[in-house]
């Protein structure tokens, strides 16, 4: 656990990232950041105020007040109830205990946020889940300046480097075309939530027409409330297939459905395809690395630009990035014991 040595009277006028019970903390505040509904002894815990970065199932709980995005919270809604929430607009400060909390697009998923958390002249960020730039759905994501940052470190390992959008748009139109012109089905795969939503705006913009799982049709009419189109998009089983793309959750259990297509092949998106080993462990045909991650370097672009003094790592090579970033010159640290690095 971290730990950090300071006088009672600067602990309470100082704000700090810190793990405590199975989650993380802002020190000085009531203030939880993503955390787990679980104590480290298995317990349940519902924290009165926790923020909670965007809607993916690993990242939410059932606490008493969540902060977050209100499109994050239109998401949240489909998945569980939510007791009390705070909502602030991207960059509109907000006061909690006496310190100014503002929120910033993570681009991870829709709604996806950074939180900074500013008090006594001190800013500290946690980036929650983030990639850089504008996704095709998601809101444009850029590096928030602070003294403090908690970086998420999923693809934390100089090998994972991803190739440019236009380039992975290329890919997914090379295996749709392989499959057309092989009389196979294309099917892409990716989660409910997020990649999925991604995927049918790509296809789209390939000017594919997209069949999808009931459940990813279900998040798309909450993108499409909360701003986001989709122009050629059906319930997979409401008709005839013809010349289109399938777009499906990669649980077995979805993938069941399929067996009433015919012959067709799978692609699946996930940036560990960078690891060829992957593609078996993903019961899919082909891999292709489009993430909603940050790689190796907009990590450490991301390091750079927040011109942060301290930087801890979390969740996925939090180890191995902070190394890395020390090599770079960095003051930077793991947050958690490696034996808890897997927080999420």
């Amino acid at each position: 656990m971290h730990t950090m040595v300071r006088s009672k009277k600067d602990f309470c006028m100082s704000i700090d990232f810190e793990f405590e019970d199975n989650s993380i903390k802002v020190s000085g505040l009531p203030l939880w950041l993503d955390s787990s509904s679980y104590r480290s002894d298995k317990s349940p815990v519902r924290r009165a105020l926790n923020f909670t970065s965007h809607a993916h199932a690993d990242h939410i709980g059932n606490h008493r007040c969540i902060i977050c995005s209100p499109q994050t919270l239109e998401l949240l809604k489909v998945r569980q109830k939510v007791e009390k929430s705070i909502t602030p607009s991207w960059g509109d400060p907000i006061d909690i205990a006496g310190a100014k909390v503002t929120l910033f697009p993570a681009g991870h998923v829709l709604g996806s946020a950074q939180i900074l958390i500013e008090k006594g002249g001190r800013r500290i960020c946690y980036t929650g889940d983030f990639r850089l730039g504008k996704g095709l759905t998601t809101e444009e994501c850029h590096p928030v300046e602070c003294d403090v940052l908690l970086m998420e470190s999923t693809y934390g390992h100089p090998r994972y480097q991803f190739p440019e959008r236009h380039e992975l748009l290329e890919s997914l139109e090379e295996f749709v075309e392989r499959c057309f012109d092989s009389s196979l089905i294309p099917v892409i795969l990716g989660y409910t939530l997020g990649k999925a939503q991604e995927a049918v705006k790509a296809l789209e913009n390939l000017g594919y027409g997209v069949l999808v799982h009931p459940s990813i049709m279900k998040i798309c009419k909450i993108y499409e409330k909360l701003g986001v189109s989709f122009s050629n998009v059906k319930i997979f089983g409401s008709g005839p297939i013809g010349r289109r793309v399938i777009v499906f959750p990669p649980q077995k259990s979805a993938r069941e459905k399929l067996g009433i297509v015919g012959e067709f092949r799978t692609a699946i998106l996930t940036g560990w395809s960078i690891d060829s080993w992957r593609k078996k462990i993903f019961g899919a045909d082909e891999a292709i690395p489009y993430s909603d991650h940050c790689d190796y370097s907009q990590l450490l672009e991301t390091a750079r630009l927040s011109k942060a003094k301290k930087i801890y790592t979390h969740h996925g090579d939090a180890e191995r990035l902070a190394l890395l970033l020390q090599s770079e010159g960095f003051d930077a640290e793991p947050l958690i014991p490696s034996k808890q690095q897997r927080l999420f």
